[in-house]
């Protein structure tokens, strides 16, 4: 299982990003990437219509705050990634245990 604990140090250590989706879904909203960006790394959605609403990733960190956002994320891969695609859940929780 994913906690908490494993998104907040991904995120330190970059390997948990926040990042305008327009490139990578065509979305211009908030998405998720984890992995190591340049070679291997997945996007998802989180957070519902609060991450939706905002395309700047720094906008959305300082309106919703880091550790509200981080929460979110933990739910998503927990209630929602783990149950439609365990491989994808199985990707995301080894990079954050790498940390």
């Amino acid at each position: 299982m994913i906690t908490l604990e494993d998104v907040k140090r991904g995120y330190e250590h970059k390997a948990l990003t926040f990042c305008n989706g327009k490139q990578l879904c065509g979305f211009d909203e908030i998405v998720c990437c984890i992995g190591h960006k340049g070679w291997n790394f997945n996007w998802f959605y989180f957070g519902g219509s609060d991450a939706e609403g905002y395309s700047d990733p720094m906008k959305f960190l300082n309106d919703v705050g880091i550790d509200n956002a981080l929460e979110w994320v933990t739910d998503a891969l927990n209630e929602s990634i783990c149950e439609i695609d365990p491989d994808e859940y199985a990707f995301y929780e080894c990079v954050l245990k790498e940390y």
